[in-house]
């Protein structure tokens, strides 16, 4: 090893001393509760995320969210491994009654007699060491989570390195960066856990079925997606509120936490007091938009799209829809903003009840929608069928021949569906269909790229029904319109709709070949026409 990576091993090692040092500290307030349940507010930096907070919100988030990626109990043991599986140290991390971790007690790992290979028996070591515990600790061993130094290390100078680089990432793209070597590393056996977690194997399968993308850059394009204004997202718990600012700099996010006065919290009247919550960051934080979201429908509905496997069923995909709806119905309880939406306003509604133009969430048919959806995609492509999705920025240049055109810019992904279902997701290298591969003898202004693309690639994949693209403009129209402007206090909301319809029609936008029935109804339909028609299929005209 040179002086440079010594000095650099040296410093890395000291940065991870710090921040189990941190840890510690921050775990040990939970000692306090268990025996006066008065936490200590300390503020405190995360380990690699930077993002600080207090202990009392951290303890009580960690209680609601931890059961999605541990067992029931959540007493663990971390080993730290080098790169051949030899155990260097080895941490228990022990809980109160309310399931708070409140400490960290470093383990001799000579006293565990563990054997060279343990690690790769997790099953047989758990057995093991769960008497061992029991009778030292007085605690049952719930998880065993095994990790590298390596891989630690590797956390430590990227969270290093984006300190000190300029844009930063947010913190939302480091937790995907740091997704991503989770599951890169279990591969290699430098992460390892037993028993099974559901929101570790869900964030696994769900990468390998989607084509293999990466969180870290799917994490980024959800970031570009966000309006410019500044906005708060709180989460509320059962007797918490953990509320965040996000504002977006040079196509990324800048997260705040919120401090909320004592004098607001402490309101005995919960509608009162979310309300006050909400005025208030907008008030001191100059905040666009508001939402408040409950905690505990966030964690129900995590559990039901945790245990979905990949593929998973027409019903499964219909309830989740289901579950989904049902919660943006329920504004008010399970979710909420401010200033209030003028759609929920009666005093605007009902004008557009007179037009039969019958848009209102807290009506909206939740159970019927994703079954109509279903039903629509098999009446289009058949009980069997693929699609192509062509993702880029310049979709009108697919509408016809260019000397310039280069397929390279766009993003291929073949869905191939059965009975309505998701069955495979194939991602194609647009690398490999180059202009060459195209046949532009008989060129023509009219003519389209699309035919050919179908033709060259059904060849290779089976019949493909039909070829759908659409660019990044349209996504960020859908979210601009339909969840921010359209759950805003702006005048004639309707007109946030319009907008997203006529985007979706924009051949720069959106395009779909060859043109189905729906399709060309979509086209050939005025837009206050559609709202209309959507917004009798979407509602309970019964409760009316």
């Amino acid at each position: 090893m040179s002086k440079i990576d010594s000095i650099k091993s040296k410093n890395l090692q000291k940065k991870l001393h710090e921040y189990f040092v941190t840890w510690h500290k921050h775990l040990s307030t939970a000692q306090e509760y268990s025996k006066a349940q008065i936490l200590s507010n300390i503020m405190i930096k995360l380990p690699f995320l930077e993002l600080e907070t207090n202990s009392i919100l951290f303890h009580k988030l960690w209680a609601d969210f931890y059961a999605l990626f541990l067992n029931q109990n959540p007493v663990s043991i971390e080993f730290v491994v080098d790169t051949n599986g030899v155990i260097l140290r080895a941490y228990l991390h022990i809980v109160n009654q309310f399931n708070m971790v409140k400490e960290m007690v470093p383990l001799n790992v000579k006293e565990l007699s563990l054997e060279e290979d343990a690690i790769y028996h997790l099953e047989t070591t758990f057995e093991k060491l769960t008497p061992f515990i029991k009778k030292k600790f007085g605690s049952d061993l719930g998880n065993i989570h095994v990790i590298s130094e390596t891989l630690l290390e590797k956390f430590v100078e990227k969270s290093g390195n984006n300190e000190t680089s300029s844009p930063a990432s947010s913190i939302f793209a480091l937790m995907g960066y740091f997704i991503d070597r989770l599951i890169d590393a279990q591969s290699q056996n430098q992460f390892l856990y037993f028993p099974k977690s559901v929101g570790l194997d869900f964030l696994t399968s769900s990468q390998q079925f989607f084509g293999n993308f990466k969180y870290e850059s799917f994490c980024r394009y959800i970031e570009t997606l966000a309006p410019n204004e500044s906005f708060s997202l709180t989460f509320k718990g059962s007797d918490y509120y953990f509320a965040l600012k996000l504002i977006k700099r040079y196509s990324r996010f800048i997260i705040t936490p919120c401090k909320i006065p004592e004098t607001i919290l402490s309101c005995e009247d919960f509608v009162e007091r979310d309300a006050k919550i909400m005025k208030y960051l907008k008030k001191s934080y100059h905040t666009s938009f508001n939402f408040m979201f409950q905690v505990k429908s966030i964690v129900q509905y995590l559990e039901d799209l945790f245990q979905t496997p990949f593929p998973s069923t027409k019903d499964r995909w219909n309830l989740l829809g289901e579950k989904m709806l049902s919660c943006y119905k329920n504004y008010g309880t399970d979710w909420n903003c401010y200033p209030k939406p003028k759609i929920l306003r009666e005093l605007f509604r009902y004008p557009k009840y007179a037009r039969n133009l019958t848009i209102n969430p807290r009506k909206i048919a939740f159970w019927a929608i994703p079954s109509l959806l279903n039903n629509a995609l098999i009446h289009q492509i058949g009980s069997e069928g693929k699609i192509l999705l062509i993702l880029g920025n310049n979709v009108q240049n697919l509408a016809k021949f260019s000397s310039r055109f280069d397929l390279s810019e766009f993003s291929l992904v073949l869905l191939r569906f059965s009975q309505g279902v998701l069955e495979e997701v194939t991602k194609i290298d647009s690398n490999s269909l180059t202009l060459e591969s195209l046949d532009t003898s008989h060129s023509s202004e009219e003519q389209s790229y699309l035919p050919q693309i179908k033709n060259l690639l059904s060849k290779k994949y089976g019949f493909i029904s039909s070829i759908v693209c659409f660019s990044d403009t349209l996504t960020k129209s859908f979210v601009r319109n339909m969840i921010f402007d359209l759950h805003s206090a702006k005048f004639f909301s309707t007109r946030f709709i319009l907008n997203f319809l006529r985007d979706l029609k924009n051949s720069k936008y959106c395009m779909i070949y060859p043109q189905n029935r729906l399709y060309k109804y979509l086209l050939s339909t005025p837009n206050l026409k559609l709202i209309k028609i959507l917004s009798q299929i979407s509602t309970d005209q019964n409760e009316f």
